[in-house]
C-alpha cells in the first residue's frame, strides 16, 4: 500500500522490545511514522528483553540479555543499564548457533547479529534494542520512520493522552493500535481529538523453518534466518 493510494497518515507506537515477533514488525510497516517509547518503564519478566527462538528439538526457547536494574523496578528503557559483566553476548550466538546453524541464511546474518552482542557495548537496554529493530527493518526492507520518544522535546502525558499527543505532534489522523490496547484505549477521547483510532490486522504467516512442526510468535530472527532476503513478502507496506 503507498502513501498515494491511502493519504491518511498513521502513526504507531510500542516500547522497543527486544528482538520481537512478527506482529510488531507488521506494525510498523502499516505505519508511516514509528515511535519507539523507551523513556517508559521496563518490566521485569515481559519480553522487554528476552524472546523466544526454535531449538533443534522444536522447542521454543528463551534468549536473555541481562539487565543491572539497581534502582528497583521503576527504570525506564533508555536508562536501564545491560549486565555486560554476565558475558550474555556469547552465550545467545551460541544458543542461536546450536538451535540454526543448518538454517538457509545462517551465514547470511550470524556476523552481523554477532556485533549487536559482544563488539559493541550499550549505554541502555532500549538502546541495544532499538538499534536491532532499525536493523531488522532494514533486512525486511521496512522503509517507516523509526522515531525515538526520548529524542522528542516535548511531553504528552501518559496512556492516551500520550498516544493522541504524539499522532498530534507528527500531524497524523489515524493511530494504528495492538488488538491487546483495545480495553485500554478511550475511543471517545481519540475521536474529539479528531485521530481515527485503527487497530492492526495481523494474521501470522507460516513459512519455512528448521526441525519438525512450526511454532508461531517466535523473535523475528527465526524468519530471517529460515528465508533470508525474501522475508520482507511476510509483511504489507505502506
Amino acid at each position: 500500500m503507498t502513501q498515494s493510494q491511502n493519504s491518511a497518515k498513521v502513526v504507531g507506537i510500542h516500547q522497543p522490545n527486544f528482538l520481537p515477533w512478527l506482529g510488531f514488525f507488521d506494525k510498523i510497516a502499516k505505519s508511516d511514522v514509528f515511535v519507539l517509547i523507551d523513556n517508559v518503564q521496563f518490566v521485569k519478566g515481559h519480553i522487554c528483553n528476552r524472546n523466544k527462538i526454535k531449538n533443534n528439538q522444536s522447542e521454543a526457547v528463551w534468549i536473555t540479555v541481562p539487565v543491572s536494574n539497581k534502582k528497583g523496578t521503576d527504570v525506564n528503557f533508555n536508562e536501564l543499564p545491560i549486565a555486560y559483566e554476565q558475558n550474555w553476548g556469547t552465550s545467545i550466538i551460541n544458543q542461536i548457533r546450536g538451535s540454526y546453524g543448518g538454517a538457509p541464511y545462517f551465514d547470511r546474518y550470524m556476523e552481523k547479529l554477532s556485533h549487536y552482542f559482544t563488539e559493541k557495548e550499550y549505554h541502555s537496554l532500549g538502546d541495544l534494542n532499538i538499534a536491532l529493530i532499525k536493523f531488522c527493518c532494514d533486512e525486511l526492507a521496512i522503509t517507516t520512520e523509526l522515531i525515538t520518544a526520548s529524542q522528542i522535546d516535548e511531553e504528552f502525558g501518559t496512556n492516551n493522552d500520550l498516544n493522541i499527543g504524539i499522532c498530534e505532534y507528527f500531524e497524523a489522523d489515524t493511530y494504528l493500535s495492538g488488538q491487546g490496547a483495545k480495553k485500554y484505549n478511550d475511543e471517545e477521547q481519540f475521536e474529539k481529538a479528531g485521530i481515527q483510532l485503527k487497530y492492526q490486522q495481523f494474521d501470522h504467516p507460516e513459512y519455512k523453518q528448521l526441525f519438525k512442526g512450526f511454532i508461531p510468535n517466535l523473535s523475528v530472527i527465526d524468519l530471517l534466518l529460515n528465508e533470508g532476503p525474501d522475508a520482507g513478502r511476510f509483511f504489507e507496506h505502506r
